[in-house]
């Protein structure tokens, strides 16, 4: 797995032994690069719709927000493209 938290959880629901160390990582990043050509119904609107995606979602779990900063706007930003989504 690409992240280590994601396979202790695995190993401790599901029983299985996991691997992430750099080999993981390099296989995830060709994964990324080769994107297209792995999946051919992927055209450019699916798949930048695909990492606007992700990128909210890592934004919303990733990062704390300081209220008494800039972050109030990136807060009402990602809640603006939830709510056209």
């Amino acid at each position: 797995v690409c992240d280590a938290k994601f396979g202790s959880l695995i190993k401790e629901k599901l029983n299985l032994s996991c691997i992430c160390d750099d080999t993981i990582a390099e296989l995830f990043r060709g994964i990324r690069a080769h994107l297209r050509t792995l999946i051919e119904a992927l055209d450019d609107v699916n798949l930048r719709s695909m990492s606007v995606g992700l990128a909210h979602s890592l934004a919303r779990h990733k990062l704390k927000f300081s209220t008494d900063k800039v972050d109030t706007m990136i807060i009402q930003a990602i809640g603006l493209l939830d709510d056209l989504d």
